[in-house]
């Protein structure tokens, strides 16, 4: 056989291990020149191959022929193999490179959503603390404001209970009938009267003190409402300490506030009562002494 036969030989030998080199790298880096190359490598061959089977000058030796018989059979299944394969990896290699895009895609949605919710969870932050503080003023002046009008309701039913006690002279101790100082009967009669008239009046005042003390503790309930649901906001809401502090001493201000004036207003209802039963003695007592005159 001639050397150039022989050097063809063992190139075939180099190609089968170059394939198999180009194959790993194709599988590994998926990039074009290794396909290119290995099907370079695959056609040359089976292009060699092809030509020592059907070479008339090999198949007159038997020894030969034998020997490149069993690698072309060899070569045949193996190259079927190789086919189903290479197309399998190509399959592989595609989807790998649908799915590196796919990725890239979602990585820049996910970061374009991790930016819009810091950007949203910003503003709501921002827009909660304006809303606690805003509730909070609210709430202040709220409290202010019923305070306020607890004061004045205090303040004119302490001057009508003056006024009335001055009516009343304080705690009666002497005999009803010689503390009105009336000559007459008719005189007895008209302050009798005019007693009634006045307690009737009376009665209203107290009816209104009444329902000042229901709308005091109405209002205590509503600011004690406030302040709790206040206080729980607070507990969710990222602000100063000091902030927190300061809204808190605000609400306990105000509830402390609403409490004095419903206890106030307690105290002066319970007063009315003491004094009407002081005015419906007064009134009996005219009563009895006016048919005597």
């Amino acid at each position: 056989m001639s050397p150039s036969v022989i050097d063809t030989a063992g190139k075939q030998r180099m190609l089968t291990q170059r394939m198999a080199h180009l194959f790993m790298s194709y599988a590994n880096k998926w990039d074009s020149i290794s396909h290119k190359e290995l099907l370079e490598v695959y056609h040359l061959y089976d292009r060699v191959i092809f030509e020592f089977y059907n070479n008339p000058t090999y198949q007159n030796l038997p020894k030969v022929h034998q020997a490149i018989k069993e690698t072309y059979d060899f070569w045949q299944g193996y190259k079927e193999k190789f086919q189903d394969t290479l197309r399998a990896q190509e399959k592989i290699v595609e989807d790998l490179k649908s799915i590196v895009v796919q990725n890239t895609n979602l990585l820049n949605q996910i970061d374009w959503t991790v930016n819009y919710y810091s950007d949203v969870s910003t503003h709501s932050r921002a827009y909660l603390e304006k809303f606690q503080y805003v509730a909070a003023v609210i709430m202040v002046l709220l409290a202010l404001y019923s305070i306020k009008n607890l004061f004045n309701i205090h303040t004119h039913l302490k001057q009508f209970l003056e006024k009335t006690q001055m009516l009343a002279q304080g705690q009666i101790k002497e005999d009803i009938a010689e503390a009105i100082e009336l000559e007459g009967g008719s005189e007895l009669s008209l302050a009798s009267k005019n007693l009634s008239k006045f307690l009737n009046k009376f009665h209203m005042a107290q009816e209104t003190s009444n329902r000042a003390k229901e709308l005091s503790e109405d209002i205590s309930e509503e600011i004690a409402s406030i302040s709790e649901e206040i206080k729980k906001k607070l507990e969710v809401v990222e602000i100063s300490e000091s902030k927190r502090r300061s809204i808190e001493n605000a609400i306990n201000l105000g509830e402390d506030m609403a409490i004095q004036s419903s206890e106030q207003l307690i105290v002066v209802a319970r007063l009315l009562e003491k004094l009407h039963r002081i005015l419906k003695e007064i009134q009996e007592c005219c009563k009895d002494k006016n048919p005597s005159k």
